[in-house]
């Protein structure tokens, strides 16, 4: 009998769930093809619409001292990759992208 009660309490005491401590497991910075950011929904408005159309900015930021590159790449809502480009983000770097700007007029950040 006491042999089933130490199996009894050997097994309540294993840790339920994954646990791991591999990086890819976890939100932990690696050496790897990182994050996707998903921005689920812009407006650009591209007949001109007078002297301030509608855009669509967002900041792309660099929280570590080591120098990235960024692969961006723009997606219709039938999932159709439109418009892609690389950036290089210096460490702690803040790059701004107007979707006005890409859709429209072409202007890539750094080039």
């Amino acid at each position: 009998m006491k042999s089933l009660l130490t199996a009894c309490l050997l097994i309540a005491a294993l840790p339920m769930g994954a646990q791991t401590i591999r990086n890819d497991d976890s939100c932990d910075i690696s050496v790897a093809p990182a994050a996707t950011l998903l921005l689920p929904y812009f407006q650009v408005q591209i007949d001109g619409g007078g002297a301030a159309p509608r855009d669509t900015l967002v900041t792309i930021t660099n929280v570590s001292n080591a120098m990235r590159i960024v692969h961006v790449t723009l997606w219709t809502d039938l999932a159709y990759p439109i418009f892609a480009f690389d950036l290089t983000l210096t460490p702690y770097d803040v790059q701004p992208l107007s979707f006005y700007g890409l859709l429209v007029t072409g202007a890539v950040p750094g080039a």
